[in-house]
């Protein structure tokens, strides 16, 4: 029997707990707000407030504003939404601060220590995210005090504006190591979401499925709307700096100048020069690996671009400090040169892999020597197949399996997360392996170059079909077998981040650009 939306959300969230009644509570929030009839939604709205009645948890404060809010805008007939100003700008903030105030995210990234503003943030951040997503479920319960009533743009701007604001705040706040729990959580909410809003049947609707036109482009608002916003709710200094530099990203960021070949494989879009802690990070082992693996000078600034996209998909537990835990995550890393290096080469150097593992060798040793001697092995193989080197498998001889999960280095990358991190926990489970890959061929099936990222007559999509249908499955397959914390965006969001976290199509040539004027206050 298919599990209710509840009990999803809180496998999802608190894992093996299985809290029967947080899944009871987010199955009649559920119903309330799809309910047409407003005898139906009272009912409700009573039942529920009863059912919460007398608990302390954090996160029921936020089930509480979702009953007042709905049973006034019952009373009254209007969304309570506080007037911030006149214009686009302040009804996006308007739409997007009364969500976050009076839906039921409050409370989910609360944790013990650490700066408080980051976990008011990222819930705000996760509601940005999911009212954006709304507009991929078309116009199925949706009020014009909603951010859809606003359009396209204003929805891809505020999953955008989301996502970008929250590795703005691992710049600004991932330096201290007493925030590493409260970001933790924080990303992990946010990428629950992510996954959810991009290809979970319950969030995406019924076939057929409505996806994202082809520019990614979207409009996030101005600054100086935000400081007046942050202004009248009190918001934290540290959250308004964040949500401005955020949006300023949004509304300026334009794609790297790259070949064809790579124009429209690398982004950038969340770690890059906009978060400069992280960027000079990015950097520093980049040049560390130029001489281990022989990156040209013309190579250079995309093996950047590169390995920003692939460790932004580490960022529940990758903090950009460079101490223990970072060094065992980024190695990794070299999969993302060896992406680019292939690329310009008919062949690489056979000693790359005795290369690439030397380096690794100082990265691991704190670890035990069960664990060293597992880790580089994953390494070798990695760069035996991602090379292309002789005497290795023959990858190409299907595009999903173990060669492939080994070859994109999901696999080094989930070990390497379990390994390294202080969270520990499990690895990805063998059954989600070729999913994992059925997924990332769905998503970019045009951007396979036959006879050099598949052979020549092999089915490019691998059999992967749907995209939402496959990601569908593998997305409830990662709730039931709940990996450890860090392990599941590894393999996950490392697809969604190469591909435009899902806003725009498969095949997207044109990711748009708009200069600061043009959206200014």
């Amino acid at each position: 029997m298919e599990k209710s939306f509840g009990y999803v959300w809180a496998d999802w969230c608190y894992g093996a707990e299985k809290d029967q009644w947080l899944a009871d509570v987010w199955d009649a929030c559920g119903a309330i707000d799809a309910s047409t009839l407003a005898s139906e939604k009272a009912v409700g709205l009573a039942h529920l407030r009863e059912k919460i009645g007398g608990s302390r948890r954090p996160w029921v404060d936020g089930v509480r504003d979702f009953v007042d809010f709905e049973s006034r805008r019952m009373v009254t007939g209007r969304a309570p939404l506080m007037r911030l100003g006149k214009g686009d700008d302040f009804r996006a903030l308007e739409i997007l601060e009364g969500a976050a105030r009076h839906g039921a995210m409050r409370g989910l990234c609360v944790m013990p220590g650490g700066e408080e503003w980051i976990s008011q943030l990222s819930e705000f951040c996760t509601t940005a995210l999911y009212q954006g997503f709304k507009w991929v479920r078309g116009g199925r319960h949706l009020d014009e005090w909603e951010l859809p009533a606003m359009g396209e743009a204003w929805c891809k701007g505020a999953a955008l504006w989301g996502a970008v604001s929250m590795f703005t705040a691992l710049d600004a706040a991932g330096e201290d190591s007493t925030n590493d729990a409260v970001l933790a959580r924080s990303f992990e909410v946010f990428g629950n979401h992510l996954a959810a809003s991009s290809l979970w049947l319950h969030y995406r609707g019924e076939h057929p499925h409505f996806w994202w036109s082809e520019a990614v482009r979207g409009r996030a608002p101005s600054e100086a709307a935000i400081r007046h916003t942050g202004a009248v709710l009190a918001w934290p200094p540290q959250m308004v700096d964040v949500l401005v530099r955020g949006a300023e990203h949004v509304n300026t960021w334009m794609s790297p100048d790259f070949p064809p070949q790579h124009f429209s494989r690398t982004r950038g879009v969340l770690i890059g020069p906009h978060t400069p802690r992280l960027w000079k990070r990015v950097q520093a082992l980049c040049d560390e690996l130029t001489p281990v693996g022989g990156v040209t000078e013309e190579e250079l600034p995309e093996v950047y671009w590169r390995t920003a996209n692939w460790l932004a998909s580490h960022a529940v537990t990758w903090r950009g400090r460079g101490d223990e835990s970072d060094r065992v995550q980024e190695v990794s890393v070299p999969g993302a040169v060896i992406g680019v290096q292939r690329e310009n080469r008919d062949h690489l150097a056979p000693d790359l892999v005795d290369r690439v593992v030397e380096w690794s060798r100082p990265r691991v040793a704190h670890l035990r020597p069960d664990e060293q001697t597992l880790l580089l092995g994953k390494v070798g193989e990695m760069v035996r197949l991602r090379g292309r080197l002789s005497g290795g498998p023959e990858y190409v001889a299907s595009t999903v399996g173990k060669l492939r999960f080994a070859e994109g280095a999901w696999n080094l990358s989930t070990h390497a997360v379990s390994l390294g991190s202080p969270f520990g926990g499990a690895l990805l489970p063998e059954d989600c392996h070729e999913l994992t890959i059925r997924v990332f061929n769905a998503f970019q099936i045009s951007r396979r170059a036959e006879g050099r990222d598949v052979a020549p007559g092999d089915p490019i999509d691998g059999g992967a079909g749907c995209v939402v249908c496959v990601g569908n499955e593998l997305f409830l397959k990662l709730v039931d077998n709940r990996p450890g914390q860090g392990v599941t965006p590894a393999g996950f969001w490392g697809t969604l981040i190469y591909l435009n976290l899902g806003l725009g199509t498969p095949d997207d040539s044109d990711i748009g650009f708009r200069s600061a004027p043009e959206w200014g206050p």
